[in-house]
């Protein structure tokens, strides 16, 4: 394996926040982690990683993944398709529990307008 110089700290944030959400997030954490997982997997196959779940001091579940990235280019090309990789998985997440993840408290939806769905990804 190789010894990665530099990692991305990925920060994918659920954008819902019902009781509901958070419900078919927890029933569904581990696909979403394994579908992560894989589509790195394409991208850096032999790689250090490491993930937690956490909850935000605002109340929002969000997903902490650390992984060893052996070039700024490849880490660079991750960072910009992460956003749109995150929301193919909250949409599958969605379509497989039947719950809307995007539903605030409020009863308004971010479905129709997913740029808001936060990703970070910072070089450490």
């Amino acid at each position: 394996l190789y010894q990665p110089s530099e990692c991305l700290f990925l920060t994918l944030t659920l954008p819902g926040s019902t009781d509901e959400s958070m419900r078919a997030i927890a029933q569904w954490s581990g696909y979403l982690v394994n579908c992560f997982k894989a589509w790195l997997s394409k991208r850096l196959p032999h790689r250090y990683e490491m993930y937690v779940w956490e909850w935000q001091r605002r109340g929002a579940l969000h997903l902490h993944y650390v992984v060893g990235c052996p070039d700024r280019a490849l880490g660079e090309e991750i960072r910009q398709s992460l956003q749109a990789q995150w929301i193919r998985l909250l949409d599958a997440v969605c379509n497989k529990s039947g719950v809307d993840v995007y539903k605030k408290n409020s009863g308004f939806s971010h479905s129709s307008d997913k740029t808001v769905v936060k990703v970070d990804a910072q070089w450490c």
